[in-house]
């Protein structure tokens, strides 16, 4: 059961699909502590106490509210999610070689979006890269998920003060005045890691922030844009996509 939560951006919308008993969702995203950490949090604010969550990579098997159960195999994993009762979000990491590649995995998965079609457990794959069969393209939802916007960019940039000052005992102020805008908007369209990176940067050479720093900004978009190109390498924050 739904309880009273207010959501943004993607993560509004893949709640609202979890309520609407959607199957299976894709979230792609390079962040993924950031989107784990994100829809720990909704299914702990948006959902009763008895919804559950619990997440599987191959590396770690289950954790969280499955932590303990033995699947070391994706297959072992799916039949997991059929046998359980109640209501469940699992999450499961890096599957997109199995669905692009082997046919065993991809008609586990379709029995187990078939079992879990109509009841209260959605199944949600994340990675960086696009990974839908022939076989599900029905079935699976993709959520291309949010870089930080601006209130998270500030909510990041004072994590960096607060871990420098106790490191090292740095002390330095977020922006403010009129750089403070031109400042955040410069730093959209990173993700988390990546404005952490450059905020730690212009902390240890300037000391500070502010509309001098925004050219430190500029050369790591100048650095993302040298990489080899993806779906995620830099994209326009939401409000530029408009």
């Amino acid at each position: 059961m739904a309880v009273k939560a207010k959501f943004t951006g993607e993560l509004e919308k893949i709640y609202r699909l979890i309520i609407a008993k959607y199957p299976i969702l894709q979230v792609l995203s390079w962040e993924e502590k950031r989107v784990i950490r994100h829809l720990k949090e909704m299914v702990q604010k948006g959902f009763s106490d008895d919804h559950k969550f619990a997440l599987w990579s191959i590396t770690q098997d289950w954790t969280e509210d499955m932590q303990g159960t033995r699947a070391h195999e994706i297959g072992d994993a799916l039949d997991n999610v059929i046998e359980a009762t109640g209501k469940w979000v699992f999450v499961f990491k890096d599957v997109h070689p199995y669905l692009l590649a082997d046919p065993l995995v991809i008609r586990k998965m379709r029995d187990a979006i078939n079992a879990v079609r109509g009841t209260e457990k959605t199944i949600i794959t994340m990675g960086p890269i696009i990974a839908v069969p022939d076989e599900l393209q029905k079935d699976i939802n993709i959520i291309d998920y949010d870089l930080p916007q601006a209130d998270e960019v500030e909510q990041i940039l004072s994590g960096v003060v607060e871990r420098l000052t106790v490191e090292k005992g740095i002390l330095v102020s977020l922006p403010v005045g009129p750089d403070r805008e031109a400042f955040y908007r410069a730093l959209l369209g990173l993700t988390q890691w990546e404005i952490e990176n450059v905020a730690r940067k212009i902390i240890l050479e300037t000391g500070s922030f502010g509309f001098a720093s925004i050219d430190y900004i500029l050369e790591e978009k100048r650095q993302i844009l040298r990489r080899p190109r993806s779906w995620s390498s830099f994209r326009p924050p939401r409000q530029w996509r408009r």
